[in-house]
């Protein structure tokens, strides 16, 4: 009999899609279990962003409100228990996958500024400018920002430099 390591799973009553998770595959068990918060590039982070049951996992994780380790790409030991919520339902029905009963998704968000997921999920810059592929730039560390909001700050500065350099 082949076992398979699913992290936060209960190996005896797993579902079948689970076969096809990427942390199925995982040499590495405690990884998953990380001692400190691990940040957006971290192997195992990427690795549940990539799974291809991401849905079938944050679904999964909703209904044994699973409140440790990283599950379906984020790492839930940092979140409050309705932000944990929140996220794990927008991952499940990002990728169509119904949410558990008793979970209206209409009502869990409480604050969609919290966390880095949620910037991730954001539609809209603060200032209001859609993120597109032509308007939307990445970092060298992996944040994306609004290109409209960056040409104009970026103008703002070069005006400010023109007028500090007249007046000296």
């Amino acid at each position: 009999m082949n076992s398979i390591y699913l992290p936060l799973l209960n190996v005896l009553d797993r579902a079948p899609w689970t076969e096809g998770s990427l942390c199925a595959r995982s040499k590495d068990r405690d990884a998953w279990f990380p001692a400190r918060r691990p940040n957006a590039h971290d192997p195992v982070v990427l690795t549940c962003q990539m799974c291809p049951v991401i849905g079938q996992c944050a679904a999964e994780a909703l209904a044994a409100g699973e409140a440790w380790g990283v599950r379906a790409g984020i790492y839930l030991d940092s979140m409050r228990p309705a932000q944990r919520r929140a996220v794990l339902t927008d991952i499940a029905l990002k990728y169509g996958v119904a949410v558990p009963g008793g979970v209206d998704p209409d009502h869990v968000v409480q604050d969609p500024d919290v966390g880095s997921y949620a910037r991730t999920v954001r539609t809209h810059c603060s200032q209001g400018h859609e993120f597109t592929k032509e308007n939307t730039g990445q970092s060298g560390h992996g944040a994306r920002y609004c290109k409209t909001c960056q040409a104009k700050s970026n103008k703002k500065r070069r005006a400010e430099r023109r007028a500090a350099e007249a007046e000296s």
